[in-house]
């Protein structure tokens, strides 16, 4: 799969946005305001998304690259009622997951082991132990690649053949 990662250079995201008593469209006219302050690094605003409930906003400039004054900061002042707040300001990244090729099949050289008794032996020991069992040839066993202990009574041993 090929995962294709962009940085926008005209949004950034916006959190922590204070919970003032005010309409909705009254704080997208106040973030507007703020965000297109050219002496604090601003441009002029083409849309800003904002909902209330998760106190959040995406900022959209007009001119490309003048987000990144702002993704520079974590931390951006926002002024309203008198008084000065901070807000979380984040660049948006959009991503996509492409050439992306799912393939199902049973391992022949892999085996998941689970609920086998939990020892107080590091990670390490367990791995070792696992791997001398399965090259047991009593045990029908054969030359081992790789012994990964995944988590509590997990493991996943891989074979060589």
């Amino acid at each position: 799969f090929q995962l294709h990662v962009t940085v926008s250079g005209k949004k950034i995201k916006v959190s922590e946005i204070p919970e003032l008593p005010i309409p909705e469209d009254w704080m997208r006219d106040k973030l507007e305001l703020n965000f297109s302050r050219t002496q604090q690094g601003g441009g002029e605003v083409e849309d800003v998304a904002y909902d209330q409930q998760s106190r959040t906003a995406v900022v959209t400039f007009l001119r490309p690259g003048a987000s990144t004054n702002f993704v520079r900061c974590a931390e951006y002042p926002f002024y309203a009622n008198g008084r000065s707040y901070r807000l979380s300001v984040a660049p948006v990244v959009e991503m996509q997951l492409k050439k992306f090729q799912p393939y199902c099949a049973v391992s022949k050289k892999t085996i998941l082991l689970k609920g086998f008794k939990e020892m107080e032996e590091d990670e390490e020991s367990i791995q070792d132990m696992i791997e001398i069992h399965f090259q047991k040839p009593s045990n029908s066993g054969g030359e081992i690649d790789m012994v990964k202990y995944v988590s509590k009574g997990v493991a996943c041993v891989c074979f060589e053949e």
